[in-house]
């Protein structure tokens, strides 16, 4: 059975006759949103205005735009995880606490599949893409918008160290927990 159009009378506007009345409005006109301050341990993050990823082929990170959450003479983790990985959001908070514990780690989520009612107790960058691809995590199963599962650990200057793979599917374990202190506890006998 075919679809029969013959009674739509109308049509998409022609731009030889379309009128200077559908302007754009100015930059004055538009309402732009404010961003909302932070302060809470849960709140999610813009990572435009909280960190700024430079030099890509060193791995920096700035530090000074998380003097407001964080002591930047504490190790930075940023955890990774991608959409699927959203179910582990307690755990992961778990895990958050443990290194919240350990005097100097300090862990920031990035995912852009978690929402403002999500339930965490850490910090999470949402607007992370630039993120993603300058600290080449991007999953290749994630269609190019997604990071793979892991933990990248930055020194005292911000650059990055190392890097460990997730295995997600199980959680994070003890395992994982132990070479992540591991790992800092080396950085710690280096400095």
């Amino acid at each position: 059975m075919k679809r029969s159009y013959d009674h739509y009378t109308g049509g998409l506007p022609s731009p030889e006759y379309s009128t200077m009345d559908d302007e754009l409005p100015s930059a004055d006109q538009i309402a732009y949103k404010k961003p909302k301050p932070f302060g809470f341990q849960n709140d999610i993050i813009n990572s435009q205005e909280i960190i700024q990823v430079y030099q890509p082929l060193s791995h920096h990170i700035e530090f000074v735009k998380f003097q407001t959450l964080f002591n930047p003479s504490k190790y930075l983790v940023l955890l990774f995880f991608g959409v699927r990985s959203c179910v582990y959001l307690p755990f992961l908070s778990q895990f958050h606490q443990f290194l919240h514990e350990q005097e100097d780690i300090s862990l920031i989520g990035v995912s852009s599949n978690v929402h403002g009612n999500a339930n965490h107790t850490f910090p999470v960058i949402t607007d992370n893409l630039r993120l993603i691809n300058n600290c080449k995590v991007m999953d290749p199963l994630g269609g190019g918008v997604y990071p793979r599962d892991v933990l990248k650990i930055f020194d005292l200057q911000g650059v990055v160290r190392g890097e460990i793979d997730l295995n997600m599917g199980y959680g994070v374990d003890e395992e994982t927990v132990r070479k992540l202190v591991d790992f800092v506890s080396v950085l710690k006998m280096e400095s």
